[in-house]
């Protein structure tokens, strides 16, 4: 009967927690919210933690945002074409980093609403496949709403007296038009003390044809690495670090870590890029979704091109 029912409201598609897309073209939009202001943050938010929620807002200079702002805002997750509401994430003060060019405000998620489907429906998907120990429908609620935007996969390497490591995040960004650079690292990844000490990491811009490869290199979060010639494809030494770089790496940037904050269940690092090398043109690059997501582009008939 439950694979019946299966059949009727979603037919062939495979339910599971994440979809793996590429894309060029972004159809989802964030706004920040408060008062009766409203900032299109896109290009500018990233998600660094789970436990709590943590987002990361690059506010530049020019725009006026004080601590006081933050106190009560909303994070609201759009379709850019429809301007269907999908997720929206209350807001509270966690910390902030100041530099010159702006400020990085850390904020911290209370409640999450969801809007992509009916509340049956996603309390349903729920109940039947995402349900587990410790697991909680707020919890599950936490996790749709980050990954209702796009989250891009890029590879992290770092090394150190004969020790290296290389991982792919995609709790990992960098704010427009500028070199700050910012990584939410979990505290059971293996290389984040040795990262910390050294204030040093690099990280690779990788097209998503590489996919097997990326996947490969999840396991080194929280295991020790293979030597490095038993590694399925070859790396090259960066100008400067010496750190190791993917042989099919687009671009890459050595970053000095200036700032770490601990948020719950992951590190915060923030750095700025002292090189960048561009090696060849993007291709695409493997971005993360929930199925949530998915589910309603696909009904809408405008979905990501899965990979």
């Amino acid at each position: 009967m439950k694979q019946y029912l299966k059949k009727i409201l979603y037919g062939d598609t495979t339910i599971k927690e994440y979809a793996s897309i590429t894309t060029t073209s972004i159809s989802e939009k964030v706004l920040l919210k408060f008062d009766h202001t409203v900032i299109d943050v896109s290009d500018n938010h990233w998600a660094l933690c789970l436990q709590p929620v943590i987002f990361g807002i690059w506010i530049n200079k020019s725009i006026n945002l004080s601590r006081a702002d933050t106190r009560n805002c909303v994070l609201c997750i759009e379709e850019k074409s429809s301007k269907k509401k999908l997720a929206q994430i209350k807001l509270s003060y966690y910390d902030s980093i100041h530099e010159k060019d702006g400020t990085l405000f850390l904020l911290k998620a209370g409640r999450f609403r969801l809007f992509h489907t009916s509340f049956l429906e996603i309390f349903f998907l729920y109940n039947r496949y995402y349900r587990k120990p410790k697991f909680s429908f707020t919890k599950f609620k936490s996790y749709v709403s980050v990954f209702s935007y796009p989250r891009k996969v890029r590879i992290v390497s770092f090394k150190r007296d004969g020790y290296y490591n290389i991982f792919p995040m995609d709790f990992a960004g960098r704010t427009r038009e500028s070199k700050h650079y910012l990584f939410g690292l979990r505290h059971s990844n293996h290389a984040l003390g040795e990262i910390i000490k050294s204030k040093k990491l690099l990280v690779s811009e990788v097209p998503f044809t590489h996919k097997d490869n990326i996947y490969e290199l999840g396991s080194h979060h929280s295991s020790e690495p293979p030597p490095m010639p038993q590694l399925s494809f070859k790396t090259f030494d960066s100008k400067n670090f010496g750190f190791p770089v993917p042989d099919f790496a687009e671009q890459y940037n050595e970053i000095n870590i200036t700032r770490t904050v601990n948020l719950g269940s992951h590190m915060l690092l923030w750095g700025e890029s002292q090189y960048e090398e561009i090696r060849s043109n993007a291709q695409g690059s493997l971005f993360h979704i929930h199925f949530l997501l998915d589910l309603v582009l696909q009904r809408h008939g405008t979905a990501y091109n899965r990979i």
